[in-house]
C-alpha cells in the first residue's frame, strides 16, 4: 500500500524508485542506430502516462477524412490513441517495481512503435493462457486505477488493445514476454496525410504550425515555443520536419527572417481546405 502511494501521488517517485520513470526515444529508421529525440519523465505514474501520450502524439501522423455531409473534417491517428494509452497502462501497471536498473521504455521506430518492461510473465500465468486469465503483481496499485476509472474492468486490457487496433484495420499488437515484457504496434505502410501535395509524415503539430505561418502568427521558432507550449527542441524538430517536407522556408538572415509557406505549403493547406475543412 505504501509503495503504491508513493507511485501514485509523490511529487518525484523516481527519488525513491528510479525504475518508476518512462523513457520515451525516437529512432531514425528500423533500428536503435540514430536517436532523433528523447525524452525522460518521472513524475508520479498517471503524469507520466499522460506525458508519454502526449510525446507519442507528437509522432503519429494523423490522416484526414471528410465526409458523410460532415463540414469539420475527422482527424484518424495513424495508431489508434486508445490502444496505446491501454498499453502504457498496463505497462506502469503490471510492471515489476522491485527489478532495479530498468525503466519502461517506448520506442518509437519508422515501421512500429515498441513499449517494453524489464519483466516477463506474471507468474502464474501460462503462456496459452495469457489475454484471458488476469493476476497482478500490483493488486493494490491496480485497484487503484479501477477505482479512479483510469482503467475498465480488470483484466480486459488485452483485449481493449486488440479490439482496437482491428477496428482501425491494423494488425494486432505482438506480445512477447522473453526476458522483458513488449507490446509491438505495426505502423501502417501508408503513412502520413493522404494527400497528394505532401511526400512525408506530417503531424497534427506541423500542420498547425504551417497554418500559423500562414496567418503570420509565427515567424520565428519562439512564436512556436510561445503558441503551442513547445520546447526548444521539440519547436527546432517540427520546423526542421516541415522545411524537410518543403511546406516552408527561412527567408532572410538569421537574426532578421522568418519562416514561410512554400509554394507546396500554400497548396497543401488550400487542399485541405477545398476539401471542406471549415473551422
Amino acid at each position: 500500500m505504501k509503495n503504491a502511494g508513493v507511485l501514485l501521488f509523490a511529487r518525484e517517485p523516481a527519488r525513491f524508485y528510479f525504475h518508476a520513470a518512462i523513457t520515451c526515444v525516437r529512432f531514425r529508421g528500423k533500428t536503435k542506430t540514430h536517436i532523433i529525440d528523447r525524452k525522460d519523465f518521472s513524475e508520479d505514474i498517471i503524469t507520466n502516462v499522460d506525458n508519454a501520450m502526449k510525446w507519442l502524439k507528437t509522432y503519429i501522423p494523423l490522416r484526414y477524412e471528410i465526409g458523410g455531409g460532415k463540414l469539420q473534417r475527422e482527424e484518424i491517428p495513424e495508431l489508434p490513441y486508445d490502444a496505446l494509452r491501454e498499453a502504457l497502462l498496463n505497462s506502469v501497471i503490471h510492471r515489476d517495481y522491485f527489478e532495479k536498473g530498468a525503466v519502461t521504455m517506448v520506442e518509437f521506430y519508422d515501421d512500429r512503435v515498441h513499449i517494453l518492461n524489464p519483466d516477463g510473465l506474471v507468474k502464474g500465468i501460462l503462456p496459452e493462457e495469457f489475454g484471458m486469465t488476469s493476476i497482478s503483481r500490483n493488486p493494490f496499485l491496480q485497484g487503484l486505477f479501477h477505482r479512479a476509472d483510469l482503467v475498465e474492468r480488470i483484466g480486459s486490457g488485452i483485449g481493449r488493445m486488440r479490439d482496437e487496433m482491428k477496428t482501425a484495420g491494423l494488425s494486432e499488437p505482438e506480445f512477447n514476454w522473453n526476458g522483458f515484457f513488449r507490446i509491438t504496434f505495426k505502423r501502417s505502410e501508408k503513412r502520413g496525410l493522404e494527400i497528394a501535395v505532401t511526400d512525408g509524415t506530417v503531424s497534427d503539430i506541423d500542420l498547425r504550425i504551417s497554418e500559423l505561418i500562414e496567418n503570420g502568427e509565427i515567424v520565428r521558432r519562439p512564436d512556436v515555443e510561445r503558441l503551442l507550449q513547445l520546447s526548444y527542441a521539440s519547436a527546432q524538430r517540427h520546423l526542421a520536419n516541415l522545411v524537410e517536407r518543403e511546406l516552408i522556408l527561412f527567408e532572410g538572415a538569421p537574426k532578421t527572417g522568418k519562416y514561410v509557406l512554400t509554394r507546396k505549403g500554400e497548396k497543401f493547406l488550400a487542399s485541405l481546405k477545398k476539401k471542406g475543412d471549415h473551422r
